[in-house]
């Protein structure tokens, strides 16, 4: 896999059926950020709208590349960037982000901190 580039969007490889990894955490597409030392930066992309992830930010269909496997879907960003430790080498490539859809995310997480999912959730579950 050659260099990636802010707004790209992927996606874990399957393997056998199975995400690569076998930890259900990653089966969320997510917008590459930025690199961090040997890991880097994702934003999660998804559908969760409910209380729970109330924090969740809609994309409009104008913040998606066409012509890519994924779609906007009423598609919802976790306003937070992620600290992703997936080998890129089991990524795929399935989008992009236009140009005003990577402005917009970045106005929304500027100065968000930066967990891996699971402290994200461990957050979620117990709020200061």
């Amino acid at each position: 896999m050659g260099r990636m580039k802010r707004g790209e969007i992927y996606k874990l490889q399957r393997e056998g059926g199975i995400l690569t990894g076998g930890i259900l955490t990653y089966e969320h597409f997510f917008a590459y950020w930025e690199d961090c030392g040997k890991n880097y930066h994702g934003v999660m992309i998804t559908h969760g709208t409910d209380v729970k992830f109330a924090n969740n930010i809609a994309l409009r269909e104008e913040h998606i590349k066409p012509g890519y496997y994924f779609h906007w879907d009423n598609s919802y960003f976790v306003a937070h960037r992620f600290i992703k430790d997936i080998p890129k080498r089991k990524l795929i490539k399935c989008g992009e982000l236009t140009e005003d859809g990577i402005s917009f995310i970045e106005s929304k997480i500027e100065g968000m901190p930066t967990d891996t999912y699971i402290e994200y959730i461990k957050r979620l579950a117990h709020p200061k």
